[in-house]
């Protein structure tokens, strides 16, 4: 409450005794005398006479109740989060952030791969893609919303981003297509067609599948046989809609709703469509389990996808807090246990991740391998040692407090898009329930590291582990069977074997640093938080630092930081290809002011997480961590970019697994394709570079280059920081900020060659993997001029081939000089010709046949929705004002980019006629046709 401040009336000049005077004139009290008379005057006129009524004063007006809302059984809120059920069963989840341009709904359905009967392989994937007819669809389209399905071996998920202002419309429209009574022979046709392209995408990532094949595995069954698109063809309609009625129900259906919503509106709208959808009884599995615990099998894709893991019982749920600690300490973050073993010192994998899963009867516990083929074996040895020593040794306090941090981070991250929260409010309501997660937090600070200890040792132990092999098309084929496989392991790792681990045998990790952090705030009990929304973005000019740009949104509970520093790629050359990557790789782990990856190990355990930034036109470094501890995460950012350490020993050790990684980027079709596209359009540009640069240039850079590179680019500008997220106004920009960048002299303009794109592209073609890729690469003008306009044409691009019978892609990356525009297509082996036909037939009826005004409507809807899912994460939203900097534009057209979208002109045709096959490069890669896929016996 402010103070309001009164001051007395001045007198005048009118000297004191003349006032005196005056107070005590006759003529005065007359006059009090007259004014008297008159008041009681008025007094006798105004009060009624004997026999008169006074008028009442007319009732006070009442607000209209609002109707009840109609089957809510119960409703609780904690914080930003509601729970409510109904009366059928149904439960739903508000996550309430204003400020945010998207809502989420997302429907969690009950049943996946593992509820599929054995005769009809693909039903889940077929009933799941047709639940939405054709003209609910459309409608989707028409309110500018995405729609992503996912279907997992045990629940299916049905997420819909749109503009929060079609938050109930969306919502409405997901959950009567979900409680529609029957399945249609249409909805089946088009459910298989759908089904056959998300998985043909799935094939070259392999995740999704293995995953599932996992789930399936441990869950105590496996597929007859891979599934392909002839599957999902192959189902009937009596099969689908057997499995329709079985499984869908409003008791195994949880609904999220996410973003700048209303609480009431959202319950009254899902309310409306489900007041008819009774309950009905649960679906029994349909094959008892095989037994199984070992699989393997070939795939179309070129690494292999190791899922191993543990089936575990129903778990306490300090257990089952304890579990979710292991998993931290084998994969999240660089600093984890597995990904130094298996990607940073060994090169063994690309990419390693762990997840626990838990419900009310089961959990499981999975760690995920991308690795290389020929090192297999190598990989799942260490990985069953690293989880060997988890059960008999128990970890520092330095390395639990960065578990503890990075599990708190995770959480965050997975809430830090409306998309992402909704997927995550309702897997943890369907699994552990909302309330008993978000008490997590308070049992993760009481965990010690015997507790940890003391539950891998009795959970994760080798007569539950599951493997499954999803192995690259040309990795030779396993011969293991599941007796062979687990009798080499005990070879192997023979520790394994050991069932029980006496507390007297357990033994103490080395110590390890332990930073001081702020304590993390107590959630309240229960409920609303008026949290403020976020703010526009600001920019706080320093006298001798840098520019810094600060959006304030104090609903997340993360701080995105970045320091970017324009150039990097696109002022090397062919002797300097991939000198940029190659020194921020050796900035994040070598500091002259603390030892090796000792400056990493304390942003990791303050809740952070650091990632390098290394554009066309800007790189530079990313931190996202948890919001009381930005402040010092902050201040050793600084330190990392001022004091560097370029020694022999560190640059070498990056050098060797930047070229690992180049040879790991090599082996994915499609970003092989899209880089030969880009070489085919800027042949002598760095534009045209691989993003990691070029192995025999790399392998010839030393730390002298490194230390020349850095004293040219870091030393000779001042960055552009970023800060979005948790924080409020200019906290943040402290003297770390203004004061802890010097520069001698700085450069006032950077020399470049000019991206002059080929006058007659020529086509690379290369050979690899087990599918066929065109990618056609377009040249955009750049700078200001690559406005959002070009990420519409994009989506009107990727909507006509949709018509066609493989999967297509087109997106819009704008650029300093040239911004370009990428379409892709996939499909199986001696495919390419028609790829490449369809390609140059969709650009070449862009001129001939421009987008309507409805077309073009539709298409920038759609654009506005990407744009707007891109920034409403805060690290996207930190790299959108870098990238809108550079390319010479107001930090603030990032905060209104959606909107400006949906009202911009349609391209002119001139443009559109500059938009030819014969003008964009071409990246083809032939794959190699997989006869069978291999199973072992």
């Amino acid at each position: 409450m402010r103070a309001c401040r009164v001051e007395p009336k001045r007198l005048g000049s009118v000297p004191a005794y003349r006032r005196a005077s005056a107070r005590k004139s006759p003529m005065l009290y007359a006059r009090y005398a007259s004014l008297s008379l008159l008041l009681l005057t008025v007094l006798l006129t105004v009060v009624p006479a004997p026999g008169q009524t006074r008028r009442r004063p007319p009732p006070p007006v009442a607000s209209p109740k609002s109707a009840p809302i109609r089957g809510l059984a119960e409703q609780a809120q904690r914080g930003e989060l509601t729970f409510a059920r109904f009366s059928n069963g149904l439960r739903l989840i508000c996550g309430e952030r204003h400020g945010s341009e998207l809502a989420a709904v997302t429907v969690q359905l009950g049943f996946g791969e593992a509820d599929e009967p054995p005769a009809a392989p693909g039903a889940a994937w077929a009933v799941a893609h047709g639940l939405l007819t054709e003209a609910e669809r459309a409608e989707l389209a028409t309110a500018g919303a995405t729609l992503d399905i996912g279907v997992g071996a045990q629940a299916t998920t049905l997420t819909a981003t749109a503009p929060a202002t079609r938050m109930a419309d969306i919502a409405k429209l997901l959950l009567r297509a979900v409680a529609r009574a029957g399945f249609g022979e249409d909805q089946l046709r088009a459910g298989a067609a759908q089904a056959g392209r998300a998985w043909d995408a799935c094939q070259s990532r392999a995740e999704a599948i293995s995953r599932a094949a996992w789930l399936a595995l441990a869950a105590g069954r496996k597929r007859a046989s891979p599934l392909s698109g002839e599957s999902f063809k192959a189902v009937t309609l009596e099969a689908a809609g057997a499995f329709h009625a079985a499984n869908l129900t409003p008791r195994k259906t949880v609904v999220a709703v996410t973003g700048d919503i209303s609480l009431v509106a959202a319950l009254r709208a899902i309310a409306d469509a489900t007041a008819n959808w009774n309950p009905k009884p649960a679906a029994v599995t349909p094959a008892p389990p095989a037994g199984e615990r070992y699989h393997a099998e070939q795939g179309a894709q070129g690494r292999t996808r190791v899922q191993l893991g543990y089936a575990l019982p129903a778990l306490r749920d300090e257990e089952r807090v304890a579990l979710d600690i292991v998993c931290a300490a084998l994969a999240l973050g660089r600093r984890a246990r597995l990904t130094e073993a298996l990607v940073e010192n060994r090169q063994l994998a690309s990419e390693v991740a762990a997840r626990l899963e838990a419900t009310a009867q089961s959990a499981t516990l999975r760690i995920s391998l991308n690795v290389h083929p020929e090192r297999l074996d190598r990989a799942e040895v260490l990985t069953l040692e690293a989880i060997e020593r988890l059960r008999r040794e128990r970890l520092s306090e330095g390395e639990l407090q960065r578990a503890k941090a990075q599990l708190e981070l995770e959480r965050a991250l997975e809430s830090d898009d409306a998309s992402d929260w909704s997927r995550q409010l309702a897997q943890v309501e369907s699994s552990v329930g909302l309330l008993t997660w978000l008490d997590d937090a308070d049992r993760l600070d009481s965990i010690d590291s015997e507790q940890v200890r003391a539950v891998a040792a009795k959970h994760l132990t080798a007569s539950r582990l599951v493997v499954y092999e999803y192995a690259a098309a040309t990795a030779p084929p396993r011969t293991f069977t599941p007796e062979k496989f687990f009798e080499t392991v005990g070879l192997l790792v023979p520790q394994t074997l050991v069932a029980d681990i006496p507390p007297g045998e357990a033994t103490d990790a080395p110590e390890t640093v332990v930073v001081s952090a702020k304590p993390r705030p107590k959630a309240k009990d229960g409920g609303l938080v008026a949290l403020p929304p976020a703010e526009p973005v600001r920019e706080y000019a320093t006298l001798r630092g840098p520019r810094a740009l600060v959006r304030p949104d104090p609903a997340r509970p993360l701080v995105a930081i970045g320091f970017y520093f324009q150039g990097g790629r696109f002022v090397e050359d062919e002797i300097t290809a991939g000198v940029t990557e190659l020194m921020l790789r050796v900035m994040t782990r070598s500091s002259a002011k603390y030892a090796p990856d000792g400056l990493l190990d304390e942003i990791e355990r303050f809740g952070g997480r650091l990632q390098i930034v290394n554009e066309r036109d800007f790189f530079g470094f990313e931190l996202c961590v948890v919001a009381p501890q930005a402040e010092a995460a902050l201040r050793r950012l600084v330190t990392l970019v001022e004091r560097p350490s370029f020694d022999a020993a560190a640059v070498k050790a990056e050098r060797e697994r930047l070229l690992a990684e180049q040879k790991s980027r090599a082996a994915d079709s499609v970003e092989l394709a899209a880089w030969l596209a880009r070489r085919s359009l800027f042949p002598a540009h760095p534009y045209g570079f691989p993003p990691l640069g070029v192995a025999g240039t790399v392998g010839k850079l030393d730390e002298g280059a490194v230390q020349r590179w850095h004293a040219a680019t870091i030393q000779r500008q001042l960055p552009i920081v970023v800060i979005v997220g948790g924080t409020q106004g200019s906290t943040l920009v402290t003297r770390d900020i203004t004061e802890g960048f010097v520069r001698r002299e700085t450069d006032a303009s950077l020399k470049a060659r000019v991206a002059q794109p080929a006058d007659a592209p020529l086509a690379r073609e290369s050979a690899s993997g087990t599918r066929d890729i065109a990618a056609f690469a377009l040249a955009t003008p750049g700078g200001r001029d690559a406005d959002d306009r070009w990420a519409a044409l994009a989506a009107c691009l990727a909507r006509r081939l949709e018509a066609e019978d493989f999967r297509f892609t087109a997106r819009f990356a704008p650029a300093l000089q040239r911004g370009e525009l990428l379409v892709i297509g996939e499909g199986q082996p001696d495919s390419l010709p028609r790829l490449i036909e369809a390609i140059e037939r969709a650009l070449s009826e862009l001129s001939k046949r421009p987008p309507s005004a409805d077309e073009w409507r539709l298409a920038a809807q759609q654009a506005a929705t990407e744009i707007a899912r891109a920034t409403d994460a805060a690290l996207g939203r930190s790299r959108a004002y870098a990238t809108a900097v550079y390319l010479g534009r107001a930090p603030s057209e990032v905060d209104v980019a959606p909107m400006s979208i949906r009202q911009a002109a349609a391209l002119s045709s001139d443009i559109l006629e500059t938009l030819s096959g014969a003008a964009a490069g071409r990246g083809l890669v032939r794959g190699a046709r997989l006869a069978q896929p291999k199973a072992a016996p």
